[in-house]
């Protein structure tokens, strides 16, 4: 409008609605939102509300600089009121006329302390005692799920030189030194270190002197970082229970905590791009969009359309959940496995337990084990599921070194794995198995010695994958345990018996006085024991005049 315009009923008519507009942009978040406000090209405030007296200049902020140079919405770090000291950031974004040119700025001033609000909803994801932390690139403590009265406290203490450089520039509250740190150097080093190190143990002032697992990651839109802490007595609490059964649920586990601290990673990133997106589509004309809720998974770029972003947030819980019951059923099964072996002592017996529960178990097509012969020289099958292993077995089946998957992976001491045997070059077939679409062979080790291996096939394509190796590594490992102990109870089996026959046979010797019937003990016992069709005792006895025997 001319300024004739805007002092006229136009004018007012215009203000009247842009003030509409903002109490409406407020209404949205009324406990959030502290002000919007629309500034012109040259940072004046045209109108805010909740309105204020002083209509000031905002030329010398970042979010107004920023967009104005970039032309791009703009999301401003944490700032600190200079007047009231209360913390919030800010949303800004350009706004055009009708023929596309710039005429100002609209700015949103968002209350910090939301963050602390959408922390608190982790808290407990991972079990007991676990919380999130946010905090921002001066490793300033923006929000806390355990001790919120850290909030607003840098982690580590800063010299007054940085004190001061960040207060001036508003990024840290106007207090004394002493209480703008909660003084953890480790912890703020192991942040730093995020990006090659994001799992670590640290210590925290909500969790004194207890020791924490933690998971870091850095956002993608914010320079900010957000790590899940949980206590390390409650976070190996369950580990403790299986660790001599399993070791690789202490890498689930892990996985988990860093999976669950990514997923609160979008959590918190969500709300700023729908805010985003919301500021854009006004920037452009669009006064009706609305920012929808918030849901639990990560929200897709800008230009997805907003149905199909909704979607793929659909698919990805559904997805979650799914990997989540999967891997819950595995490690139950798993476990069920291990029981069941250590209750075997005969070896034959163990390996065909094996090979019948790990295909029964996991639904996989086949299932097999060899071992090393007398003579290290070949992989003879010991046993295997079904008919085809019924034949493999009745014939000797063997392999050599090298030949085949079961040799490569016995040879190099590595799992091997083919998820589609027709594009595998030097695949063997075997005619007893057509239906063979995907294998993994394992070699099972104790200490660092192959004794056998462990092979699966499966009867789909991709059918086996990592997670499959994972779990048949496992129970190699278990049955390596299971069939050195069978194998040690059996020779202490054959030793006791053969010390007891000894022991018998002195014994029947001793109860007679006279050489001629201690010899035809000997000779009688010792023929039963050893099976033989004739026992001989023969003597040489020396000559005294001339040494020789006779």
């Amino acid at each position: 409008l001319t300024e004739e315009e805007r002092v006229g009923p136009q004018g007012a008519r215009a203000e009247e609605r842009a003030l509409n507009l903002l109490i409406a942009f407020r209404n949205r978040d009324i406990e959030n939102i502290n002000s919007y406000a629309l500034l012109d090209i040259n940072g004046n405030i045209l109108f805010e509300y909740p309105r204020t007296e002083n209509k000031g200049n905002e030329s010398n902020r970042i979010y107004f600089t920023n967009v104005v140079e970039t032309g791009t919405v703009y999301v401003s770090p944490v700032e600190f009121s200079p007047e009231t000291g209360e913390p919030f950031f800010y949303f800004s974004a350009l706004t055009v006329d009708s023929l596309g040119r710039q005429v100002g700025v609209l700015r949103a001033r968002y209350d910090a302390r939301v963050l602390q609000q959408l922390i608190n909803r982790s808290s407990g994801l991972v079990g007991g005692e676990s919380y999130a932390v946010l905090f921002d690139e001066n490793y300033l403590h923006l929000a806390h799920g355990a001790a919120p009265e850290t909030i607003f406290k840098l982690v580590d203490m800063p010299s007054s030189t940085e004190v001061t450089a960040l207060q001036n520039t508003y990024r840290l509250p106007n207090l004394p030194l002493e209480q703008l740190s909660t003084d953890l150097p480790e912890l703020q080093q192991s942040l730093i270190d995020t990006d090659t190190t994001p799992i670590f143990e640290a210590t925290d002032v909500a969790t004194g002197a207890r020791i924490n697992q933690a998971a870091a990651v850095l956002m993608e839109e914010q320079p900010w970082t957000v790590a899940f802490f949980q206590p390390q007595d409650v976070f190996l609490e369950p580990v403790d229970t299986l660790i001599r059964r399993t070791v690789f649920l202490t890498l689930i586990t892990i996985f988990v905590v860093v999976g669950v601290a990514i997923a609160l990673a979008n959590i918190i990133a969500r709300p700023i791009l729908q805010l985003e997106k919301v500021a854009n589509q006004v920037a452009e004309g669009d006064l009706t969009i609305q920012a929808p809720e918030s849901f639990d998974s990560e929200v897709g770029a800008l230009a997805r359309a907003f149905n199909m972003m909704t979607a793929q947030i659909r698919d990805s819980v559904s997805n979650l959940e799914r990997r989540v019951a999967e891997r819950t059923r595995v490690i139950e099964i798993s476990a069920q496995v291990s029981r069941n072996l250590t209750t075997i002592l005969d070896p034959e017996q163990l390996v065909q337990e094996v090979v019948t529960q790990v295909r029964s178990a996991f639904d996989y097509y086949y299932a097999q084990i060899y071992l090393w012969d007398e003579s290290q020289t070949q992989l003879v099958m010991a046993g295997g599921t079904g008919d085809a292993g019924a034949k493999m077995l009745a014939r000797g089946h063997a392999l050599a070194p090298g030949k085949g998957l079961v040799g490569r992976a016995a040879e190099m001491k590595l799992p091997v794995l083919i998820p589609d045997v027709e594009q595998e070059k030097g695949w063997l077939p075997n005619e007893l198995l057509p239906f063979t679409k995907a294998e993994t062979a394992v070699p099972i080790l104790i200490g660092n010695e192959v004794i056998g291996v462990l092979d699966v096939q499966h009867s789909v394509e991709n059918g086996l994958g990592q997670q499959d190796v994972e779990l048949i590594q496992s129970v190699a490992n278990q049955f390596a345990i299971a069939y050195q102990n069978a194998k040690n109870y059996v020779e202490q089996q054959k030793q006791a018996e053969y010390e007891a026959l000894v022991n018998e046979i002195r014994q029947k010797i001793q109860s007679t006085t006279e050489v001629d019937s201690a010899l035809k003990i000997a000779v009688r016992e010792l023929g039963n024991a050893l099976g033989a069709k004739r026992t001989t005792v023969k003597f040489n006895i020396q000559s005294e005049e001339n040494g020789n025997g006779y």
